[in-house]
């Protein structure tokens, strides 16, 4: 009879909430158009004790700002990772055992020994890089630059197997990357330039840790 695998823990979707986008109306900056450029980066992983998955990503962007409204578009490359170092290490470990105290080893306990000695490791297969275009709107009032693009970014799709000798791979899990969103922060729009950084880290009840970081500049070029 076979074993399938089930590893709940693996499955890393994207569960971010949607973003607020910024506040429309009022009066801005200045009533001439303002031309901005802009560089931006930035990274999401989620880890669990076996395996980490996200990306990172980074792009330019572009925008207008009229009347304090601001239109624009970012073209962003998103770069996949999948981390499962400590998973390949707990097989290797696994293919040591045999009888009771196999059956003490997380998720392997129900593989016979010989069976074990099959598997080689995990193996993950996405697109390399994914290039996306993405429209921005925003605000920019009292000096404070507030930028946001038209929807959340789609993670990137995963399947993950265990690779075995001279047999199909076993499914392990699949599902989607998280990725990380571009403009979380706003920032001070000083002599034409604005800067914006912000890193977080938060655990679930799972036992799974989400960390987000992103970079943005921005300066103006005309107007």
């Amino acid at each position: 009879m076979k074993t399938k695998l089930s590893i709940p823990v693996l499955c890393l979707a994207l569960c971010a909430p949607a973003l607020a986008g910024p506040p429309g109306g009022g009066i801005g900056e200045a009533a001439a158009a303002q031309r901005w450029v802009g560089t931006i980066e930035g990274s999401a992983v989620r880890s669990s004790r076996w395996v980490s998955g996200g990306s990172s990503s980074h792009g330019d962007f572009f925008f207008t700002v009229r009347n304090g409204r601001v239109s624009g578009e970012a073209v962003i490359a998103y770069k996949p990772q999948f981390d499962a170092n400590r998973l390949d290490g707990l097989i290797a470990y696994a293919r040591g055992l045999s009888g009771a105290a196999l059956g003490l080893v997380p998720y392997f306990g129900g593989f016979a020994g010989n069976e074990l000695n099959k598997f080689i490791g995990v193996r993950a297969s996405f697109d390399p890089t994914i290039v996306r275009r993405t429209p921005i709107r925003g605000t920019l009032r009292n000096g404070r630059l507030a930028l946001d693009t038209v929807g959340n970014q789609k993670g990137v799709p995963f399947k993950a197997v265990i690779a075995k000798l001279a047999k199909q791979d076993e499914p392990l899990t699949s599902g989607v990357l998280v990725a990380p969103q571009p403009f979380v922060r706003g920032a001070e729009a000083s002599g034409g330039h604005a800067i914006s950084t912000f890193e977080a880290s938060v655990k679930d009840g799972k036992g799974v840790t989400e960390k987000t970081s992103s970079y943005w500049t921005a300066h103006r070029v005309a107007g």
